[in-house]
């Protein structure tokens, strides 16, 4: 038996040829791409057939990971509306990392569908499926030059506002454009103002002290409507904790184990408990970026695919 966190491999057969194939526990679809908007047929598909063929962004490569053996899904998504039909029939157990950002009207996400719509299509997903089970993203956090901080802040407690009781966990992040040129490209030619410098975007100093501010009372304030609510932050590099925001697990074994206890597969995988019924946390994804503390899993998405044309995506290179 393989230890807790560890993924294993097995054989698949693709037109009478065998191949090596990634045997996960934890399915992630998708970091790159919006599945359940755009992809549900071709979810449904690759599920009924047992494997997915992925093909490495670095060298090009094509690599296959099994679905035979998953015991779990974490979806992704700003639009999980298209999937509900998936849904009915999917047996296997899941939790969705839900994107509720409220940047309409800035050009930002322009394919995404308006805040009244997403906000219905969220309080739907928990009421169907539990509020534990539908986690809140505020991601990224940014600013433009009419929407300063303050702005900001509002846009995000209007959302706040109506989400209580539909969600345990919301998961922010500042935004980052070091790494990724094509994003910074797309915000310069649609905001002029900061073409020169596109990193003014990203919230600092004063700007960044207020926001956090503002997201410590949040919490508290949620937290008098629910006790377990907590706010988390996204592979950030900065220490959070004196705001109480604590780094976020994506994809999260404790969560996993609380929501899923009687799924045998999956808590083999994240390990036995202790006397006092606590686990050991697992690894963190060594496969992921830095300061991102997931679980390992295996992402079954594919870059440069998603339709949303969100301007700050990382994922999407044109």
């Amino acid at each position: 038996m393989l230890k807790p966190g560890k993924i294993s491999y097995q054989q698949i057969s693709i037109d009478g040829e065998a191949y090596k194939a990634a045997a996960p526990k934890v399915i992630s679809a998708s970091r790159a791409t919006d599945i359940p908007a755009y992809f549900g047929t071709w979810f449904q598909e690759k599920h009924k057939k047992g494997y997915v063929e992925r093909i490495n962004p670095f060298s090009g490569k094509p690599y296959y990971i099994s679905l035979q053996n998953a015991a779990a899904y974490v979806f992704w998504t700003k639009n999980p509306e298209p999937f509900f039909s998936v849904l009915k029939n999917f047996k296997k157990d899941f939790y969705f990392q839900f994107t509720l950002n409220n940047y309409d009207y800035t050009g930002l996400e322009p394919n995404v569908p308006l805040l009244d719509k997403r906000i219905d299509t969220f309080k739907q997903l928990a009421d169907t499926y539990g509020s534990d089970r539908i986690l809140w993203r505020f991601d990224p956090i940014l600013l433009l030059p009419q929407m300063p901080a303050e702005v900001v802040i509002s846009r995000i407690d209007t959302v706040a506002k109506r989400l209580v009781g539909y969600t345990r966990r919301m998961t922010i992040s500042f935004l980052t454009l070091k790494s990724y040129r094509a994003a910074r490209k797309r915000l310069a030619n649609r905001y002029p103002e900061i073409a020169n410098d596109p990193t003014k975007a990203i919230p600092t100093g004063n700007d960044r002290e207020k926001i956090l501010n503002y997201l410590q009372n949040l919490q508290k304030q949620w937290q008098i409507e629910d006790s377990d609510f907590t706010i988390k932050a996204c592979a950030m590099p900065e220490d959070f904790t004196r705001y109480g925001i604590e780094p976020a697990r994506c994809i999260d074994d404790h969560l996993l184990s609380g929501l899923f206890p009687n799924n045998k597969e999956l808590m083999e995988f994240l390990g036995s408990p202790d006397l006092y019924g606590s686990r050991k946390p697992l690894p963190d994804d060594k496969g992921q970026r830095n300061h991102c503390h997931c679980i390992p899993s295996k992402d079954i998405g594919a870059y440069n695919t998603c339709r949303h044309g969100c301007l700050y995506c990382y994922a999407n290179k044109f």
